[in-house]
């Protein structure tokens, strides 16, 4: 998501999973705390070193890769992210 302040955060939210979201942190490298409310968790990041975390691990990781809608998703953001300037020197797969 970028949001009004040109900011381009990463979000994931689901009902509350502890361990789940544990491992995102762990995943991600970081210490951010879980937005636990209304029975949801809650992780995002936004600064730049953090955003090219999230797409080190779904572009770079040679893991299972996105597909569907939360690919469609995905490429959206990563587009919207080469736009920016905040973020346009980050390393970015190449684009399809």
């Amino acid at each position: 998501m970028i949001k009004s302040n040109n900011d381009g955060c990463f979000q994931l939210k689901q009902r509350i999973h502890t361990n789940l979201f544990e491992a995102f942190k762990l995943i991600f490298n970081t210490d951010r705390k879980i937005n636990t409310t209304n029975n949801f968790s809650q992780f995002s990041v936004c600064s730049k070193s953090d955003v090219q975390k999230v797409i080190n691990f779904f572009s770079f990781s040679g893991l299972h890769p996105l597909v569907g809608l939360k690919y469609i998703q995905y490429m959206k953001w990563l587009n919207n992210l080469r736009k920016s300037l905040r973020y346009n020197n980050l390393n970015y797969p190449d684009a399809k």
